[in-house]
């Protein structure tokens, strides 16, 4: 996300897992989110904070084809967005850029050294643990 246009003192957003937009309200009035049209979408009381789904900030279309001359796994620009609001009277703009990346090509063969590191101790702590427990309970009963 990019910020609010123009800044407004008390009143913060940003983008949360990709589709939810979070506002901050700290001013003592109510924030007023405006749908597509202009219309009240979501009131923001006076101290609150907020978050939800919208659509106008993610993309449903395939991503673009890289820029030309570009790599084919480069990251790649989507769309600007923008978010209508308004304290009182006062209106203001929730901005920002979706942006997208090529999801990291692996051949199968590309885990990293610490994952099978990590693996191959908890399996002989496994191991070690059910050894011990078994030789336990298999240890002759004391002579009275």
């Amino acid at each position: 996300m990019s910020g609010i246009e123009p800044n407004l003192v008390g009143v913060s957003a940003t983008t949360v897992l990709g589709d939810q937009v979070l506002v901050r309200n700290l001013t003592p009035m109510p924030v007023v989110i405006l749908d597509g049209r202009g219309r009240r979408f979501i009131r923001i009381g006076a101290g609150k904070s907020r978050s939800w789904h919208d659509a106008r900030v993610v993309e449903s279309r395939p991503p673009p084809p890289p820029a030309a001359g570009a790599a084919e796994d480069a990251p790649r620009f989507v769309k600007n967005w923008r978010i209508p609001g308004r304290v009182g009277q006062r209106r203001f703009a929730i901005t920002g850029f979706l942006g997208w990346v090529p999801p990291r090509q692996t051949g199968g063969n590309d885990t990293p050294l610490a994952v099978w590191i990590g693996g191959a101790a908890f399996l002989l702590a496994l191991s070690l643990g059910a050894a011990y427990l078994l030789g336990r309970n298999a240890a002759p009963a004391p002579e009275k």
